[in-house]
């Protein structure tokens, strides 16, 4: 671009997509900043001068798309909390019902979403589906809640993003209080 250095077009089996080429940490790395058609030229510009200004005072802008893909799905990530955590930490029989829960009620739902993705309304989806047995729903919510948590602690989620659990706010309040002398 003439207007605007490190800052470009170019096309790919016939889209056209806006970019910048930047230098992050001794590696030239390309920042694709949308297709041409949903955004136009004018905002493309914006959008790259305030990206090449992160960049410039110290910024990664691809760090959250590499960590992305580090997230696993749901599915895998189950299965590694029942090898890693549930095996070891509880009782077989615990162990046995635990995999139960997960293969039958929650990993039909969540199998292929990220682990950081799942939401409050998927958890609220898979108890109103076990309505009609409330036992059982409440325990699948313990089970996804734990999963959750163990997310939570590998750094998978982000703290006190439990979707089980409450609001997230008021926990976060509760847990960072100050103890009385």
């Amino acid at each position: 671009d003439s207007e605007l250095s490190r800052f470009g077009v170019r096309s790919r089996r016939g889209t056209k997509s806006y970019f910048i080429k930047v230098r992050i940490d001794g590696r030239q790395r390309w920042v694709n900043l949308g297709r041409h058609g949903p955004i136009t030229a004018s905002e493309a510009r914006a959008k790259a001068r305030q990206v090449l200004a992160d960049v410039d005072r110290g910024q990664d802008p691809t760090r959250d798309r590499e960590r992305a893909k580090t997230i696993p799905l749901f599915g895998d990530f189950a299965e590694k909390w029942l090898r890693e955590h549930v095996g070891i930490k509880r009782k077989p029989n615990t162990y046995r019902e635990y995999k139960r829960i997960v293969e039958r009620n929650l990993g039909p739902a969540l199998r292929k979403v990220r682990i950081d993705r799942v939401e409050r309304a998927d958890a609220l989806s898979i108890h109103a589906s076990l309505s009609h047995q409330p036992y059982v729903g409440n325990r699948v919510i313990a089970v996804l809640s734990a999963i959750m948590t163990f997310a939570e602690k590998l750094g998978h989620r982000p703290p006190f993003s439990n979707p089980c659990r409450g609001n997230g706010e008021a926990e976060a309040r509760h847990f960072s209080h100050v103890p009385r002398k």
